[in-house]
């Protein structure tokens, strides 16, 4: 096999920007907008990530791959329109979030 790709290309910038990009990209789909609409409102009602992955689910709500929702799935698209990136968890084990204005 041939080693594609060079790992100088991948930096902290190109790897926030590629965040960005799929983030600017989940924010356009229509489902998704759909189900946070949904989320927001309860979530100002005081309802749990449970509960409202719950009730996406019992109302038919549609997740991009057409997925059951669960409250980790909520939790991030609630963050996904916050216009928070999300990376992956680092060495300590920890999640960082970061605003994509910054």
């Amino acid at each position: 096999g041939f080693k594609l790709g060079n790992p100088q290309n991948l930096t902290q910038q190109s790897r926030i920007k590629g965040c960005e990009i799929r983030r600017k990209n989940a924010q356009q789909k229509e489902c998704n907008k759909k189900a946070f609409e949904f989320t927001r409102d309860q979530r100002e009602k005081g309802e749990s990530y449970a509960k409202i992955a719950d009730s996406l689910n019992k109302y038919r709500f549609e997740s991009p791959q057409g997925k059951k929702f669960y409250a980790c799935s909520v939790r991030n698209l609630f963050k996904l329109y916050e216009n928070k990136v999300f990376f992956k968890r680092g060495k300590n084990n920890d999640t960082n979030y970061k605003s994509s204005k910054a």
